[in-house]
């Protein structure tokens, strides 16, 4: 293969590289700070301390565990920084307590 077709080809991947990341950051930018309430669930929790979110991302999360094991662990949340070997005997020595 002629080298300066491999160079040519090589510029091309890359341009497209770039173009494809440009309308991607331009698309995400252009999402930035135009929230639609519509698209989420009201949660007076959130909108009390968020009333005016810059960014229309929402998550939500089931957790099954009841309130005293959620309550237990996230009193050991600093000690989940540890590491992930203490966090992990950590954990369960709280669910073990509850």
């Amino acid at each position: 293969m002629n080298p300066a077709r491999l160079l040519r080809y090589g510029a091309a991947a890359a341009g497209a590289g770039v173009l494809g990341f440009g309308a991607w950051s331009a698309l995400a930018w252009a999402r930035y700070v135009h929230v639609d309430p519509g698209r989420h669930p009201r949660d007076e929790l959130l909108d009390r301390f968020v009333p005016n979110p810059e960014v229309d991302e929402y998550h939500q999360v089931e957790v099954g565990a009841s309130a005293a094991v959620i309550w237990q662990l996230c009193k050991l949340g600093a000690g989940w920084l540890r590491g992930p070997a203490q966090s992990g005997a950590t954990s369960v020595k709280a669910l073990q307590s509850c």
